[in-house]
């Protein structure tokens, strides 16, 4: 009976992770469209990616929490945007980019006959955006939009972005680069004491058994 249990549990866990790992929004570069499957999907994530993807800023009423559902295969940012106006009230904003060209930058969503909020939320924190792009993480399509629109910026609100954003990355690289150190020192502990059983090997071969022993119960318990 454990054994079917844990069989059913193994199965189980495969198929969860399977799943969670689908991507359900899938932006194509090449073709300048998008494949999405979303299923229930919180409007938080789907206007996330949406904002990622495109380089366009989405504010969303806080109160919009009915799941969305979208299936589209190789669909256009227009198509998107028409079943976002057919689902709520939106607002859109453009901005002259450098070669003075409108460029759309700035999506509202609403409740539907709702055209004003004061509980707007932004869809992507901007610090999280600015990293991705100082790491060239941004795919070529939102990367245009995004300039247009911090360039727009007050020049203190954009000192502030890049500010944060660099201290972001700052600390994640002492974070890397602690664990980098953590993990030779460790290997360095393995490394001398393979070395030290080595020459106990040779000096006292009975020792040596009895020390193997040892560290191979150590590690069982660890793992366990």
């Amino acid at each position: 009976m454990r054994c079917i249990f844990f069989l059913l549990f193994i199965v189980f866990s495969i198929t969860t992770h399977a799943q969670s790992q689908d991507p359900w929004f899938q932006y194509h570069s090449e073709k300048d469209t998008y494949s999405i499957d979303a299923n229930n999907i919180h409007p938080a994530a789907f206007f996330k990616e949406l904002s990622l993807s495109s380089g366009i800023e989405i504010q969303y009423d806080e109160s919009i929490v009915k799941p969305i559902n979208f299936y589209g295969k190789q669909v256009s940012q227009d198509a998107i945007f028409r079943f976002l106006e057919k689902e709520f009230s939106t607002l859109t904003t453009y901005k002259k980019d450098k070669d003075n060209k409108d460029v759309l930058t700035s999506l509202a969503v609403l409740p539907k006959g709702q055209f004003q909020s004061s509980k707007m939320v932004v869809a992507v924190d901007p610090v999280e955006e600015a990293i991705k792009y100082k790491k060239g993480e941004m795919n070529k399509k939102a990367m245009p939009t995004y300039v247009t629109r911090f360039d727009h910026l007050q020049k203190k609100i954009q000192q502030t972005i890049e500010k944060s954003a660099q201290q972001n990355m700052d600390r994640e690289e002492r974070r890397k680069q602690r664990m980098a150190e953590k993990q030779a020192r460790r290997e360095e502990r393995m490394k001398q004491k393979k070395l030290k059983l080595e020459e106990l090997k040779e000096k006292d071969p009975e020792l040596y058994e009895k020390q193997i022993q040892r560290w191979s119960k150590f590690e069982t318990k660890t793992e366990e």
